[in-house]
């Protein structure tokens, strides 16, 4: 979690959290309320963290618009939980089908966000002695081994 956000089921009570997504769902009917939480402390401070997701609206579409406020790193993979069963929703369901599969006692969707390096780090190639090393590219360094 992130040090710097206390948890949205923590700072509320379940009745002041359950009237509010209430008022929500009947005021927009075709929306799912949706509260996204930062749990690698890795990952960037999220200034929004409760959404109004339109139903119809991919998982994917939902993760890519999360990822552009977090303006994370291109080797940083972002991963989606649901905090109620601690699945990775499918990139292709819809919002409303995970809402509804996972949605908490309170009718809020929480998704737990985790990050982690998986595309590659700061490793370089030196090609000069043969290893990887930790640091900033250099022109010449290459991202691979050469092939033997």
């Amino acid at each position: 979690m992130s040090r710097r956000q206390q948890r949205f089921e923590d700072a509320y009570s379940l009745g002041k959290r359950k009237s509010e997504a209430m008022k929500v769902l009947h005021r927009f009917p075709t929306r799912v309320p949706v509260i996204v939480q930062a749990v690698s402390p890795e990952l960037p401070f999220l200034r929004k963290r409760k959404f109004l997701v339109p139903a119809d609206l991919k998982m994917g579409q939902f993760i890519a618009i999360i990822r552009s406020k977090l303006m994370l790193r291109p080797h940083q993979a972002l991963f989606v939980m649901t905090k109620k069963k601690g699945v990775m929703p499918s990139t292709e369901s819809l919002i409303v089908s995970v809402y509804h599969d996972n949605m908490g006692p309170d009718l809020f969707l929480y998704l737990d966000l985790y990050t982690e390096n998986v595309f590659g780090s700061d490793l370089t190639w030196t090609g000069t002695d043969g290893r990887w090393k930790r640091g900033a590219r250099r022109e010449s360094a290459r991202t691979e081994p050469p092939s033997r």
